[in-house]
């Protein structure tokens, strides 16, 4: 991140947690916030909660190559193709 704007970043996304919640019910759901309006307007938006932790990626981590192996070779190729298929 640039440093730079590291302040100006933190007080917008204090801004985008706080603002909404003047007229709109605020509702937590897993690592979201879901800022819900009462009343007639226009809707507002779900954000991710300032406290939750990153989200997790839905794939496995990729397998480790053995040592020493400096450049994939046919055979590993051929063993760890299937685990790089992504649905």
């Amino acid at each position: 991140m640039d440093t730079r704007h590291a302040d100006l970043l933190d007080r917008l996304e204090q801004l985008y947690d706080k603002a909404p919640r003047d007229a709109a019910r605020a509702e937590e759901h897993g690592g979201c916030v879901l800022f819900v309006r009462e009343g007639p307007g226009w809707p507002f938006y779900a954000r991710p909660r300032p406290d939750a932790p990153p989200p997790r990626s839905p794939h496995p981590p990729l397998p480790r190559l053995p040592r020493g192996i400096a450049a994939p070779t046919a055979a590993l190729i051929k063993r760890f193709w299937p685990l790089l298929a992504i649905n």
